[in-house]
């Protein structure tokens, strides 16, 4: 049955509140920074598509090119009707240096769907639009360390984590964690919260709107590699999910000797310090790769 037909019933209670693959933040930065490195035909292109991605789950408000990138999440809201809740992750076992492909659906399978239709001028343009929100977020997910690799805890779904800052709730699990490292640092030896997630009311108006985010993505563009990050093989994005899940297994994970509190993992300043510069570090790849595959799938390429 098509998802469209459980519009009219879903409710926003249904709204997922397990760990997302970055937060809205990651992948509104990660946007942000693939569309400083979208040609200009390309930009035009999705300014064209997404406002045509359904908008039930962002209270009527049409997406862009920013914050199309979370549309995959918002959708999230179908609950049970929701055909692409396994699109997110592709969970490996840590063991050495395999990386053995679990049968889909999973994130690389979707990502071999999306593209070929991104790419196809015969798709009608609403299924182009969701393919192209899939690529954007997805893209973002591989690049999430816990959302490569697992420990027999689903990511590190399963692993407790102690509150980051007294008086506070915050992310709930290992994986909760990784979703939110770009916003928690250390300062003066704290444990901090560097800002809040954006709400939905707030999400960036376009590229470049004044925000965080922008500001933060423009100090990481400044790291950028100026030629392309796309390799030649036509699936790249199973290039980046090894890349990930090699970090993943290095440095996931608290060591074992790291302190619980009431059979929580309390984690360490220096863990909190060390995963927000990775995490930092895997959305400037994901969004400069976003963007170079975006050019190469949308843009106009001289006939040969």
């Amino acid at each position: 049955m098509h998802w469209k037909i459980f519009l009219a019933v879903a409710s926003f209670a249904f709204l997922a509140t397990a760990a997302q693959a970055w937060d809205d933040t990651g992948h509104l930065l990660i946007a942000e920074i693939a569309a400083h490195r979208l040609r200009p035909e390309v930009l035009h292109k999705m300014e064209e598509l997404t406002p045509l991605l359904d908008t039930h789950f962002n209270g009527g408000r049409p997406y862009n090119v920013i914050t199309a990138a979370v549309w995959l999440d918002d959708m999230r809201g179908l609950g049970q009707a929701n055909p692409w809740k396994t699109w997110h992750y592709i969970d490996v076992p840590c063991a050495g240096d395999a990386f053995t492909e679990p049968p889909p659906p999973h994130a690389l399978w979707a990502l071999d769907q999306a593209v070929p239709i991104l790419r196809s001028p015969e798709a009608t343009p609403e299924a182009r639009a969701e393919a192209l929100a899939q690529v954007m977020h997805i893209v973002g997910d591989i690049h999430q360390p816990l959302h490569t690799a697992t420990r027999n805890d689903r990511g590190g779904n399963g692993v407790r984590i102690a509150p980051l800052v007294a008086g506070t709730d915050g992310p709930a699990n290992l994986h909760a964690f990784w979703d939110d490292a770009c916003r928690y640092d250390v300062q003066e030896g704290q444990i901090t919260e560097l800002w809040e997630r954006p709400g939905r009311a707030t999400r960036p108006q376009g590229m470049n709107a004044p925000s965080e985010i922008t500001n933060l993505a423009r100090t990481l563009l400044a790291q950028a590699p100026k030629s392309s990050a796309v390799p030649a093989d036509q699936h790249p994005w199973r290039q980046w999910a090894r890349e990930t899940h090699a970090i993943a297994c290095k440095s996931a994970w608290p060591t074992p000797e790291t302190p619980q509190t009431n059979g929580a993992v309390q984690l360490t300043p220096e863990f909190v310090h060390q995963t927000h510069e990775i995490a930092l570090q895997q959305m400037l790849k994901a969004g400069v790769r976003l963007g170079d595959l975006l050019n190469d799938v949308l843009g106009e390429h001289p006939a040969k």
